[in-house]
């Protein structure tokens, strides 16, 4: 049987679980912070706190589920170890695909709710008479039959390739030589077979499903955008205000694309096609998405004007003033949370 090489991890990705773990104290301190923040400070913000909420709160398991398995994922080959402190104390193979599949789904569950998130964002802001398009149960049951074909293609491709330690182990010498035999040690090692190419043209799916969610999160940003110059007068009263939007959602959005879009379309892509590189683009990648949860907290606090008044209301000691005014329209008093 012909084999092919995986490359060499680099012992910086090896051993970054112990580096990752002060993060992964830090991002539970600070998730459970801003949902308190959502939770207690978001009466003006209506049904779009919960959009905000489920953001936040699928972003920071994820992001705990990432740090806690800490991943150092082979080139060219399905495969990976997990650099954690508790994968390596209880890791096994088992377990491993286990987390994986949870990373996996969780990812996407993040990159939807962000989805969410902003299409919202737009039509509380400018159409608000529409909002019940997005609240029907037809939309919920769309997006959550989504979720759900997401998620059966995930477990499938890892319940395909479902195997124990030692053929895991075989197999991986049969395919890929003596490349991967220095990382029979570790107790999560986590090898899936070629299996005919099954593994490799569900990631072509799952990568294509990615790419078709993509479409209305540009549409939406765009038009936003669009919306935000052409009516910045009439729709906001000054085009300070007009140009402070523009900045928080082109934040928003680069945040979502550079940090959870881009990493994770690459990996799953780099699996799909078999790209030919080094693996230490992969795991950089890898370390990207797992900051993702602390920057979208920061960013949330940041452009929610509720919380960001709270939030400097604890350091400077003053009395929150309670009383908001706001216009009689529902589109207004959300403008005026936002901006």
């Amino acid at each position: 049987m012909e084999t092919f090489s995986c490359g060499s991890i680099d012992p910086f990705f090896l051993n970054h679980g112990v580096y990752m773990a002060p993060f992964g104290i830090i991002c539970v301190v600070i998730g459970v912070f801003l949902d308190y923040v959502i939770i207690t400070q978001s009466k003006d913000l209506g049904t779009f706190k919960y959009y905000i909420l489920n953001q936040a709160i699928w972003a920071q398991l994820y992001e705990f589920v990432i740090i806690l398995m800490s991943p150092a994922i082979f080139n060219n080959c399905l495969g990976a170890v997990m650099t954690g402190f508790l994968m390596r104390s209880i890791g096994s193979y088992t377990l491993t695909q286990i987390v994986t599949v949870m990373a996996i789904s969780l990812i996407g569950n993040t990159f939807v709710a962000v989805i969410l998130c902003m299409v919202n964002r737009f039509l509380f802001v400018f159409t608000p008479s529409k909002r019940v398009y997005m609240d029907n149960k037809y939309t919920l049951s769309g997006v959550a039959l989504f979720m759900v074909c997401y998620h059966s293609l995930v477990a499938s491709a890892i319940y395909l390739s479902t195997t124990d330690d030692a053929t895991a182990r075989q197999l991986a010498i049969n395919e890929t030589g003596d490349s991967l035999i220095q990382y029979f040690n570790e107790p999560s090692f986590y090898y899936t077979g070629e299996n005919g190419g099954t593994p490799r043209s569900m990631a072509r799916i799952v990568v294509y499903m990615i790419i078709f969610v993509l479409i209305p999160f540009v549409a939406c940003i765009a038009v936003f955008i669009f919306h935000v110059i052409n009516h910045a007068k009439s729709a906001h009263g000054s085009t300070v205000t007009a140009l402070s939007l523009v900045i928080v959602v082109l934040a928003q959005a680069l945040l979502c694309v550079s940090m959870i879009i881009f990493p994770a379309t690459y990996n799953l892509a780099s699996w799909a096609w078999n790209f030919r590189h080094g693996p230490g683009l992969t795991n950089y990648l890898v370390i990207v998405l797992s900051f993702h949860g602390i920057a979208d907290a920061i960013c949330t606090i940041y452009c929610v004007m509720p919380y960001r008044r709270y939030v400097v209301s604890l350091f400077t000691r003053k009395k929150k003033d309670v009383t908001i005014h706001v216009s009689t329209t529902s589109a207004r008093r959300f403008r005026n949370s936002v901006t």
